[in-house]
């Protein structure tokens, strides 16, 4: 299949069928992908959702959770360990039943396959992925059903939250690693297309929501991020909450030594937003 990266609206349907069978053929037997193997608990991001489920529930009624893309995750293990376990109805989706087991020992309901293909339940007070976006071969479609499962605004606070937490490719110069297999020429192509993209998102107010159709993963063995064949962009997701009528917050992690790698990566390559229905 000839590599390309193109703003997902122009993505041809063959493409993209063709794409989201490779990487779910890819998902079903997956090696050496730490996101299957290991539980995770980034607690730094988590730290706001707690937040958020501690004031949505000082009505006394248990908040209505889904994760999306949760892999092995450690989510509930984390409510556990700071006593809210038991203010949250937890939904738990991925796209494979690599990890389903896992899952339902955790969770108190489980959804397996894509997302805008499943029969979920609707009235979500929280809905969150944790590094899952870039995985996404759809994103648009992907974000569409997710705010059409939240709870409604029924009060000036609003309706409920959709949080994001990704690594972000829209720095200067910066390339996804689903790339690293691509010569020169079509690395640079890449970055002009990733600038162009970028500025029509900020001036024109129209996300792009780049895809990349022939991540290195499929001529690789694996390493972080060889996957993600969605460039996601903090332009790209601040112009679709625009679009809705919303605005979106950024969450910030615990503090780290100013300047230094960590900081740079938590601060300014990564995705973490919340964006509340209103």
């Amino acid at each position: 299949m000839k590599s390309q990266l193109t703003p997902e609206r122009h993505l041809s349907r063959e493409l993209h069928t063709h794409l989201r069978e490779s990487l779910d053929a890819y998902y079903a037997k997956p090696v050496g992908y730490t996101a299957f193997e290991k539980p995770s608990s980034p607690a730094d991001w988590w730290i706001h959702l707690g937040n958020a489920i501690r004031v949505r529930s000082a009505d006394g009624e248990k908040v209505k959770v889904l994760e999306i893309g949760s892999g092995m995750s450690g989510f509930a293990g984390y409510l556990e360990q700071h006593g809210i376990r038991d203010l949250v109805e937890l939904h738990a989706h991925d796209v494979t039943s690599h990890n389903v087991e896992w899952l339902r020992s955790a969770a108190d309901q489980v959804y397996i396959g894509e997302v805008s293909e499943i029969d979920l339940p609707g009235e979500f007070d929280i809905i969150f992925s944790t590094y899952v976006l870039e995985h996404v071969s759809n994103p648009s479609v992907h974000l569409e059903t997710l705010w059409k499962q939240l709870v409604p605004p029924r009060s000036p606070a609003g309706g409920g939250s959709l949080f994001l937490i990704s690594p972000r490719y829209d720095l200067f110069g910066y390339l996804c690693p689903a790339s690293r297999h691509e010569p020169p020429f079509s690395k640079l192509k890449m970055l002009m297309i990733q600038w162009e993209a970028r500025c029509r998102a900020i001036i024109a107010g129209e996300p792009q929501f780049l895809i990349q159709t022939d991540p290195a993963v499929f001529h690789r063995p694996f390493f972080p991020d060889a996957d993600a064949v969605h460039w996601v962009s903090l332009h790209d997701i601040r112009a679709w909450a625009w679009a809705k009528g919303s605005t979106l917050r950024r969450l910030r992690s615990t503090p780290t030594r100013l300047l230094s790698k960590q900081w740079l990566i938590r601060n300014h390559a990564t995705l973490a937003v919340e964006i509340r229905r209103s």
